[in-house]
């Protein structure tokens, strides 16, 4: 199985006043192409990060999921999902955003290509975050077997950059995922109570827990982790 790979997105030209504006691009470019030691197995997507750049982040809001898939509800057990995994790293604090959270507010941009500043600094204000989540379902089979195509990007809000995105599809069909899902189902509390792991390859919610979790940890490998926590209010 080969690795998908794809090249930085850069938003816009900017001015850096810290270590971005000239290593933070070549970090993505020549050194976030190799597999991160979280990632166990063939991993069946691509990511890019830049080492360190979560230190500064306390909360990352988790923007409603685009769904350019037939399969209405789809994008709300992903982000769901998505939150929890984010959340479970123990790096930063996670706010989850409905729809009805955005009205007033300008649209994301469903293609990623670029971001709305005045977006990012409003969610900046509102809920105090350094970093917005903005993700995409490309393709998703909910039943046997199951894939999930998803492209997930976390944006500075600070200085409307990218600080890590992740791009793949989730194909149970090839053997090598279905492995990687059925240990990280082995792994989880509730499967004492069900017969046998293969379940996590037949259930939509389960399975996009473990997409969720693959695409959070990578979004996090370069990062140190913190014990700090944070009030919302």
């Amino acid at each position: 199985m080969s690795i998908d790979t794809f090249g930085v997105r850069r938003i816009r030209n900017f001015d850096r006043r810290s270590f971005l504006k000239v290593a933070g691009p070549a970090a993505l470019f020549f050194g976030c192409q190799r597999p991160h030691k979280p990632i166990k197995g063939v991993p069946a997507f691509s990511y890019q990060s830049i080492p360190g750049v979560f230190s500064t982040v306390r909360r990352v809001v988790i923007l409603p999921t685009g769904n350019e898939t037939k399969h209405r509800g789809a994008e709300e057990i992903f982000q769901k999902a998505l939150a929890e995994a984010l959340q479970a790293t123990g790096h930063f604090e996670v706010i989850r955003l409905a729809p009805a959270d955005l009205e007033g507010l300008p649209p994301p941009v469903p293609s990623m290509a670029s971001y709305s500043e005045k977006l990012l600094a409003l969610l900046s204000r509102r809920y105090r975050a350094e970093g917005v989540a903005f993700s995409t379902l490309r393709s998703y089979h909910p039943y046997w077997p199951m894939r999930i195509g998803a492209s997930v990007n976390v944006v500075d809000t600070r200085e409307a950059v990218t600080m890590a995105s992740v791009d793949g599809i989730w194909d149970a069909s090839q053997e090598s995922i279905a492995r990687q899902a059925r240990g990280f189902f082995a792994r989880q509390t509730f499967q004492q109570s069900l017969p046998h792991n293969d379940l996590i390859l037949h259930s939509p919610r389960n399975y996009s827990a473990f997409v969720a979790y693959q695409i959070a940890t990578a979004i996090v490998a370069d990062a140190k982790r913190t014990h700090q926590t944070f009030d919302a209010r």
